[in-house]
């Protein structure tokens, strides 16, 4: 999307993961009529921890440049402490969100060998990998098998 967005509506992240490709921007709403916070915790891009007051419904972040470095960014509101999401700064465009059955489909994708990757917040940490090949015309599928530990 041009200007991905997470909105803080009901005091929720919505969405609570948000994929972008490196380089953009994330516009962050509050429509609440309350005071909410955006403070997120990178490695490999800048920290930042940004109020959006009840009269401010909409804040570019970060506030220079874009995030630059590919990576999952845990963002939690000081304000409202179970408000928890996660922006996943891609390489590219070929990322997705799982369906609520945890189903996926990227379209798109030219013909070759990849390395797809999977994180989930509690079940994976860290990404879990996996190669595939691509071939033309032809549909390809993954499996991934996340546990508890």
């Amino acid at each position: 999307a041009k200007d991905p967005t997470i909105d803080q509506r009901g005091c929720v992240f919505v969405p609570h993961v948000l994929v972008i490709k490196k380089g953009q921007k994330v516009k962050i709403l509050n429509p609440d009529g309350i005071s909410h916070n955006y403070h997120w915790s990178s490695k490999e891009n800048p920290s930042d921890n940004k109020t959006i007051a009840k009269f401010k419904k909409e804040l570019m972040v970060p506030s220079e440049g874009g995030f630059e470095k590919p990576e999952f960014i845990r963002a939690v509101c000081d304000i409202h402490p179970w408000m928890v999401g996660y922006i996943a700064v891609m390489e590219n465009g070929y990322a997705t969100v799982t369906d609520a059955k945890g189903a996926f489909k990227i379209e798109g994708i030219p013909p070759g060998k990849y390395t797809v990757a999977c994180w989930q917040e509690t079940l994976a940490k860290e990404p879990v990998v996996q190669e595939i090949t691509i071939e033309a015309g032809k549909p390809a599928s993954l499996r991934f098998a996340l546990a508890k530990k």
